[in-house]
């Protein structure tokens, strides 16, 4: 059993089971949870019931039964509905809502020979049925994958397939409803919306009714959903995405973002030729106001393994009057919370003209929290890195 429960140590696909009407969290005055059983299945029952004490009044009754197919194997069928007033959040009317989150556990991490599901495919709107759109699972792509929501074809499906072995998770949906997805950019999970009715039924209450199923595709349709998906190129973009577990030499950055390797990056990492300790690239920082807290590299997280130390290791050349190292900071859950549980920071290299050794050891937790890496470079000019090695050690 893991050390604790959080995205990285969830057995495999989860779905969250209460809609999000305007904000990421429980809002109904009333909530309540109810399991039953039958032969082969358990039922868990949600139920929202907004008194109108808040803005409005309705009701939502989620059921999730969860039984094994003599195909699919484990599966889950869920039924969603709502009926009652127009949502209203913050004195905003709300025109549509997250009826579920899918992520699996595992496909974001940059360490290797620990990722898997190297595709995300999706039923598009205004392709026909049998036909998918689809990007490979790195951090860029998916962050550039959606530009907004896609349009999801009603009784379509959003899976997390390789391209051949596994057998990966599978989400459908299907309703009165018009549905579209969104990716995010550090967990590379699926939030699944949907638009509420424009107009309330001839009563004057505003009614919608999903049905999704979660299961997991055998090998053989995982590859038929692979030859059959117009996967997007992203006109031909390349980004910078360094790579833990390996030397990061940089000799073939930036990596295309068709790519299924996964590593980490921020918007802006960019590769110079004009110095390198090895081969002809290296990485090219510029200064920034000394209260900051260093280049961060946010996608995606880095889970860090219990009982576990890792070494950060670089080579960097500064200009005159630059100072540079690495930082990594222990964190429990988020990068936006600035609270850190420790501190590792590499010796910094101050004197220009060569190439400076810098190193540092994260030392081993008793748990799995996550570390950040930042890139620290003061002093107003630059600072090369090149041969970066992240990896755990003995």
């Amino acid at each position: 059993m893991p050390v604790r429960y959080h995205n990285q140590t969830y057995f495999n696909a989860t779905l969250t089971t209460v809609a999000w009407f305007g904000a990421w969290r429980v809002t109904a005055q009333s909530h309540t949870i109810a399991f039953d059983t039958a032969p082969g299945e358990i039922t868990l029952t949600e139920k929202q019931i907004w008194d109108g004490t808040k803005g409005w009044a309705g009701t939502s009754t989620h059921t999730f039964t969860i039984r094994v197919d003599p195909v699919l194997g484990y599966v889950v069928d869920a039924n969603m509905t709502y009926e009652g007033e127009r949502p209203v959040e913050k004195g905003k009317k709300v025109t549509g809502v997250e009826l579920s989150n899918l992520l699996v556990r595992d496909m974001p991490t940059p360490w290797p020979r620990e990722w898997r599901l190297d595709y995300t495919v999706f039923s598009r709107r205004d392709l026909p049925q049998g036909s998918y759109a689809g990007w490979a699972n790195n951090n860029i792509a998916a962050d550039l994958s959606d530009n907004g929501k896609l349009p999801l074809r009603n009784g379509g499906l959003v899976a997390f397939l390789d391209k051949e072995e596994a057998w990966g998770p599978v989400l459908t949906r299907k309703g009165n409803l018009e549905y579209s997805l969104q990716t995010c950019n550090v967990w590379q999970d699926q939030h699944n919306h949907a638009k509420l009715p424009k107009e309330p039924d001839a009563d004057g209450v505003y009614r919608l009714k999903t049905d999704m199923r979660l299961a997991f595709l055998p090998p053989e349709i995982n590859t038929y959903l692979y030859e059959n998906t117009e996967w997007n190129t992203f006109e031909g973009k390349r980004r910078t995405l360094i790579r833990l577990g390996q030397v990061e030499d940089f000799e073939d950055q930036p990596l295309p973002l068709t790519t299924t390797v996964r590593g980490v990056a921020t918007h802006k990492l960019p590769i110079s030729t004009e110095r390198a300790f090895s081969g002809t690239s290296s990485l090219k920082m510029k200064s920034h106001k000394p209260e900051s807290r260093g280049h961060f590299l946010f996608l995606p997280q880095i889970p860090v393994r219990p009982h576990t130390a890792y070494r950060i290791e670089a080579q960097v050349w500064v200009e005159e009057g630059t100072r540079a190292s690495i930082t990594a900071n222990l964190y429990e859950w988020t990068p936006h919370n600035h609270e850190r549980f420790e501190r590792i920071e590499t010796n910094m290299v101050s004197e220009s003209g060569s190439w400076q050794k810098i190193e540092a050891d994260i030392p081993a937790q008793e748990w799995d929290p996550y570390t950040d890496l930042r890139f620290r470079v003061v002093g107003g000019g630059h600072a090369f890195f090149d041969d970066l090695h992240v990896r755990a050690i003995e």
